[in-house]
């Protein structure tokens, strides 16, 4: 999408005096100067020194059995290459599936049992995927078909994970319609709708039924298995970075490209997408599992403070790339801790929610036996 001068002018009002006139493809200049002292990998930049993250606590299931992995590119491992053999982009030979090869939650995972995996995944899965309908990128199909294939179903399942519901609301394109137009991009006409907010509300109320029948045909498919649903992270922190700290100035340029309206919008959408996934869980009953995300995400979105768990924009070409607002390394070593730490305060579908074990999930995620992870974070794959 190409900007025309007045959604330009309109956009740019909202940035500080000194960044006004500086073109978008300007802000990749400077970045290699100043962070000539950090790491540029590919079109993104890691300036974190080794990484402390708890690792997963070895999941009890009570006996051997197999571990599904389902969902869309949070659960993928979208821009953590290396990817898995024929899930690399389609003008490689790939499905664009994306599944990491090491750095997915999925694969992070330990069992106290010995458990074979099923990783099912795709960058892009939207909620017709899983049964119905076999995903494509560009007329390539995926080469595992539909997520639930009648081989990959059965009662000797003992746990399945899930994200889903982001590409179900046009997660990518709204956030770069909300790039390229402005001030306020949820005032604006999207899809036949009045408001960008009105065709999200819209869309919310129908993916909540959506979910409630996929859940209910995971329960079929899985008779015995803990169903684990996971929500999604904050894609912005709650204030825009200070200018002074490390990489402030880059930060700071590219977040007012997303007004703070817009970043707020955003973040309240995403609120309100877990609370459908959370809600959709409750209404199937059948023991659909939701495990809450955000909250331990907390200060650690893109730019945040408290150092980045999620991967902000590329510097390159546009504003949503390959890995854009999608959880690094780090963020995916933490769904892994967060996933284990509730199967292990949670032991079954109905342990009670109670403040006691709501404050053993916390200090469990927060746990300080750590591994030090010394690896740089993984180039995301230019396109």
């Amino acid at each position: 999408m190409q900007e025309s001068s007045s959604q330009q002018m309109s956009k740019t009002d909202g940035r500080p005096g000194w960044l006004s006139e500086v073109p978008r493809w300007a802000f990749a200049v400077p970045v290699v100067v100043v962070f000539a002292s950090g790491v540029l990998v590919g079109a993104w930049v890691f300036d974190e020194g080794d990484v402390i993250i708890p690792g997963p606590v070895p999941i009890d299931l009570g006996a051997p059995g197999r571990y599904v992995a389902l969902g869309d590119s949070y659960s993928a491992g979208e821009g953590l290459a290396p990817f898995q053999e024929g899930t690399q982009d389609t003008d490689q030979g790939g499905d664009r599936c994306h599944r990491s090869e090491r750095f997915a939650y999925p694969l992070l995972l330990e069992f106290v049992h010995e458990t074979t995996r099923a990783f099912r995944a795709c960058s892009g899965a939207v909620v017709p995927n899983v049964f119905d309908t076999v995903q494509d990128h560009s007329g390539v199909l995926n080469s595992q078909g539909l997520q639930v294939e009648p081989d990959i179903a059965g009662d000797d399942v003992t746990l399945v994970t899930l994200t889903m519901g982001g590409n179900d609301v046009d997660f990518a394109k709204v956030l770069s319609f909300c790039y390229f137009e402005g001030p306020d991009c949820s005032e604006l006409p999207y899809k036949g709708y009045e408001h960008l907010r009105d065709w999200a509300n819209a869309r919310l109320s129908e993916l909540k039924v959506d979910l409630i029948n996929l859940y209910e045909r995971l329960r079929n498919a899985f008779p015995r298995a803990r169903i684990l649903v996971l929500g999604y992270p904050a894609l912005f922190p709650l204030k825009a970075p200070p200018i002074y700290r490390d990489r402030g100035a880059l930060c700071t340029a590219l977040f007012r490209e997303w007004t703070s309206p817009e970043r707020e919008a955003i973040r309240d959408a995403g609120f309100h997408l877990s609370r459908v996934i959370l809600e959709a869980t409750q209404a199937a009953g059948k023991d659909i599992e939701y495990v809450d995300i955000s909250s331990h995400f907390a200060g650690h979105e893109p730019c945040s403070t408290g150092g980045e768990w999620v991967r902000f924009i590329g510097l390159l070409n546009s504003a949503v790339r390959d890995g854009s607002f999608h959880p690094l390394a780090d963020g995916q070593r933490m769904m892994a801790r967060i996933v284990s730490c509730y199967l292990d305060v949670f032991p079954t579908a109905d342990t009670p929610r109670t403040k006691t074990t709501n404050y053993a999930m916390t200090g469990c995620v927060a746990k300080e036996t750590v591994e030090v992870v010394t690896t740089p974070e993984p180039a995301a794959t230019p396109t």
